[in-house]
């Protein structure tokens, strides 16, 4: 999804949006079955694996129309 002038991933539950950090962010507490989430009420537990398939098409989106990703997600939660 293009967003503020980036390639965001964009997580969607039942045909509708949820909003949320721009890429799978590491869980404070990762099992052996989900070490990353997205979304916001409710989160979404991401597998390694596809958090970082998620990450890959997001970092090469983003590269291949020269955007930087810019995490805004952070300022927003702290």
């Amino acid at each position: 999804m293009l967003h503020n002038e980036q390639y965001e991933a964009a997580l969607f539950l039942n045909d509708k949006f949820k909003p949320g950090p721009p890429i799978p962010y590491l869980l404070d507490s990762p099992t052996e079955s989900n070490s990353h989430w997205m979304g916001v009420r409710p989160s979404v537990g991401l597998s390694a694996e596809e958090a970082e398939l998620i990450i890959n098409e997001v970092e090469c989106e983003n590269a291949i129309h020269k955007q930087k990703m810019v995490d805004r997600w952070e300022r927003m939660t702290s």
